[in-house]
């Protein structure tokens, strides 16, 4: 029991330090997104969300299509923009896998929350495209780390701090560029969540998956008996730039809806939602 515990208890907080972020970040993407649609609909009706869709919703879909391949699993069909009002959806993928397939029943996780990974990158590349020298702010800011060495969780705030306050300064909203750059950001942050379904999709790969994890974590703890402390700060050394565009994102995607907020504040609401 005295081996079994500390092993234990390593590798709750292991899993822990991984899993709560990515659960806080889908979180408020997903409310966020909520938002930015509610928003646009409440003034001006469904249609509205295809003036973003046309481009959200396919790299949406691509998402879900890349993890298919990934996790081999059957693309059975794909449309990556057919809006349809009456259920309100605008594009889907419907995919198979050989229930009993560790393998293939664990990437149904992956596919499911894959417009996060994929709305994430992209909107890191639009921001390439429009603002270089913003990302080599943010690049910069992560190599040198206030400890002066591999970041870590200590060192997200003052990296983040530094990196969105050079960001922010390397924007000009007088410019047509920062106008297009926006709105392309908002195409992509209003439909980079989930839906029901993809949630629900994931739930028998989480299960699995988290299980099957949890095990290997834990009987690695118990067999090798590495140091927990030297495995937790390994853990957050990489975890940390996962965190950083994680949070790029996030501030990108929270900028988008104060933008559309204040753009839509000037029209009534004329519809129900």
């Amino acid at each position: 029991m005295s081996v079994l515990q500390p092993a234990f208890q390593a590798t709750l907080l292991f899993w822990f330090l991984l899993l709560v972020p990515a659960v806080v970040f889908a979180l408020c993407i997903h409310g966020l997104e909520r938002f930015i649609q509610r928003r646009l609909v409440s003034r001006f009706g469904w249609r509205s969300v295809l003036v973003t869709g046309w481009l959200g919703t396919p790299i949406h879909e691509m998402s879900h299509v890349a993890m298919c391949l990934l996790f081999r699993h059957r693309v059975d069909e794909v449309q990556l923009f057919d809006p349809d009002v009456r259920d309100g959806r605008l594009g889907f993928v419907r995919h198979s896998f050989r229930r009993g397939n560790w393998f293939e029943e664990i990437g149904n996780l992956f596919v499911g929350t894959a417009p996060l990974l994929g709305g994430s990158l992209v909107l890191g590349l639009l921001t390439l495209l429009f603002f270089p020298q913003a990302i080599s702010v943010l690049i910069d800011a992560v190599r040198q780390t206030p400890t002066g060495s591999a970041m870590t969780l200590g060192d997200l705030p003052g990296v983040l701090g530094s990196a969105f306050g050079s960001l922010g300064r390397a924007f000009d909203p007088a410019s047509f560029r920062f106008w297009m750059y926006a709105y392309l950001v908002t195409c992509v942050a209003a439909h980079m969540a989930p839906s029901r379904s993809d949630y629900a999709g994931a739930w028998r790969g989480t299960i699995l998956g988290a299980s099957v994890a949890g095990l290997v974590t834990l009987v690695v703890f118990l067999v090798l008996r590495l140091d927990t402390a030297a495995v937790i700060d390994q853990a957050s050394t990489l975890l940390a730039p996962a965190l950083v565009i994680a949070a790029m994102a996030l501030g990108l995607v929270t900028a988008s809806a104060g933008i559309v907020a204040a753009v839509t504040a000037i029209f009534p609401r004329t519809h129900g939602m």
